[in-house]
């Protein structure tokens, strides 16, 4: 079956109102299964993914035989080339480097996970190319507090660019900026009163971010932390963990980790109309266990990664313990109603 738009597809869906138990499944355009490969298994140590759209490629922070980014094709998930960024000079902390995430200009940042920020340094390293040796845009003991390297989200570029960052039972959102594009400095937090933005974080059109805990809604926050908009529980139950922002053509989409039943890895959103009207209009099953895919393996640590390939027009998506892969619509799980389809 021929592969069609993702933003077609989703466009058409997004024109009604569907009810998350009844959004189609997305289609598999190439997958990783864990133990397909010797830098992915069932060890929760592969956790994050990022898209390079300068390159066309997704990047992968793994864990498994020791700490590697590996970089793959966009389009097919094989390896490119080079297939491996480089990880010189990073190490320190709880995990030496838990998440990634690229700039729009195509820099890299990526961050350790620290327990204790108090005592050892949250750090955070910044790539200029795929290509290129870490540098350390980042890095302090004591000037932040808690757990910090569980949630990370890049936005801006160049001397524009902002991160965030926090971790489990820190009630802070950790704010950096830079004057250069190249060394960053903390410039204060967005408080909240519990850690309901533990695993997910990312920014919203206009500045604004969502966040998303396996305890609590997918909310939007303003600076000030304080709560706008949830999503619907119709729409994503209270399982959602990370989750990525992005536009494709004139749709503003969120893809979250967790769906209306146990046996969906994640949910696609539309937002475009605001949060509090968000519509799932695509669901990605949750698997990657190929000995019996309704059964996937276990991931109590609720961790993953979600991100919208803009040039390719699919979700990426990472269920931890299980798979990698590259979703996409197509005319197979749409009402026929709605089938205003362009193929390639």
């Amino acid at each position: 079956m021929s592969k069609l738009r993702l933003l077609l597809a989703l466009s058409a869906l997004a024109a009604v109102a569907v009810a998350a138990s009844a959004a189609p499944a997305l289609q598999t355009a190439w997958q990783i299964n864990a133990g397909d490969t010797a830098w992915f298994a069932n060890d929760n140590n592969t956790r994050d993914l990022a898209y390079n759209a300068v390159t066309d490629h997704v990047l992968v922070v793994s864990r498994t035989g020791g700490l590697s980014v590996q970089i793959l094709d966009a389009a097919t998930g094989m390896a490119a080339s080079p297939s491996t960024m480089s990880v010189a000079g990073v190490a320190g902390g709880t995990f030496p480097l838990s998440h990634i995430d690229v700039a729009d200009d195509g820099v890299i940042y990526g961050a350790n996970l620290t327990i204790n920020a108090v005592t050892t340094a949250f750090t955070v390293y910044r790539w200029a190319s795929e290509e290129a040796t870490a540098t350390v845009a980042y890095s302090a003991t004591g000037e932040i507090s808690g757990r910090t390297g569980d949630a990370f989200a890049v936005t801006g570029a160049g001397a524009s660019t902002t991160i965030y960052a926090t971790g489990s039972a820190n009630v802070s959102i950790e704010v950096f900026t830079t004057g250069d594009g190249v060394t960053f400095a903390h410039a204060g937090v967005i408080g909240r009163a519990n850690d309901d933005h533990r695993l997910g974080i990312d920014v919203l059109p206009g500045g604004n971010l969502l966040i998303s805990d396996p305890g609590s809604q997918v909310q939007e926050i303003d600076g000030a932390g304080s709560v706008l908009n949830s999503v619907a529980t119709s729409e994503i139950d209270n399982l959602a963990a990370p989750l990525s922002v992005g536009s494709i053509g004139g749709l503003t989409l969120a893809v979250v980790q967790g769906g209306p039943v146990s046996s969906f890895g994640g949910t696609v959103l539309d937002i475009t109309g605001g949060v509090a009207a968000a519509t799932a209009i695509g669901v990605i099953p949750a698997s990657g266990n190929p000995n019996d895919p309704a059964a996937p393996n276990a991931n109590g640590n609720g961790v993953g990664a979600a991100e919208l390939d803009t040039t390719n027009q699919t979700v990426l998506f990472l269920n931890t313990n299980n798979s990698i892969g590259s979703y996409f619509s197509n005319a197979g799980g749409v009402p026929v109603e709605l089938s205003v389809f362009s193929e390639n």
